[in-house]
C-alpha cells in the first residue's frame, strides 16, 4: 500500500505570476496631428489617436500600468520644458481617464521634438519617479511623422525630412533653417 507522502514524491506546484508592465505613451501633439485622416474622413489624426488609445487602454487597464508624455510640452514650437510625464504611470480606470482627459485638454501645435521627449522619458525611468517601478518598462511612441526639432542637424535634400516631404521646394529648407530637420 502506498501512502499519500510517497504518491507526491518529486512533485511541486508553482503558480505563474505575470510581471508588472509599465508603459509610457509618448504622444506627438505637433501641428500635423491636426490634419484630417483623408478627404472623405474629416476626423483628425489627433482625434483618431485619442479614440484608439482610449479603447486600447481601457481593454487592459487592470493588467497594464500606463503613463503619458505629450510632446512638445511647452508653448514654443519645439519646447520640452516639463521633465517627467504628463500623467505618471499607474493602473486602472482612473489613470486611463486622466490620460484621456490630458489628451482632450491638449491641442495639436508646434514641431516634433521626438528625441527630447524620449530623453525625458528615459530620465523618468532611470533617475526620476519611474525608477522605482517594478517590472518591465516600455515606451510606446505614437507619432505621425519624422522629428523636426534638432537645431544642430545639417542635412541635404536626400536625408532631411523637411526636404523629402516637400520635394517641390526650389531650395533645400535645411540649408537655411536646420531647426526644420
Amino acid at each position: 500500500s502506498t501512502d499519500d507522502a510517497s504518491r507526491n514524491c518529486g512533485q511541486s506546484k508553482i503558480e505563474a505570476k505575470p510581471r508588472p508592465v509599465n508603459v509610457a505613451i509618448v504622444l506627438d501633439r505637433s501641428l500635423s496631428m491636426n490634419t484630417a485622416l483623408s478627404a472623405t474622413e474629416p476626423k483628425t489624426r489627433w482625434q483618431a489617436m485619442r479614440q484608439a488609445l482610449n479603447a486600447s487602454l481601457t481593454a487592459v487597464q487592470d493588467r497594464v500600468s500606463f503613463g503619458l508624455k505629450l510632446f512638445p510640452d511647452g508653448t514654443a514650437d519645439c519646447a520640452m520644458t516639463n521633465p517627467g510625464l504628463t500623467v505618471d504611470i499607474g493602473q486602472g480606470a482612473s489613470i486611463v481617464s486622466q490620460i484621456d482627459q490630458s489628451i482632450g485638454n491638449a491641442a495639436p501645435g508646434g514641431g516634433t521634438p521626438t528625441a527630447d521627449a524620449l530623453s525625458q522619458v528615459f530620465d523618468y525611468f532611470t533617475t526620476g519617479t519611474g525608477s522605482t517601478l517594478s517590472g518591465d518598462r516600455v515606451v510606446l511612441l505614437a507619432t505621425d511623422g519624422a522629428p523636426n526639432c534638432n537645431a544642430g542637424l545639417t542635412c541635404d535634400i536626400g536625408i532631411c525630412i523637411a526636404n523629402i516631404e516637400n520635394p517641390a521646394q526650389t531650395q533645400n529648407i535645411c540649408q537655411f533653417d536646420p531647426s526644420q530637420c
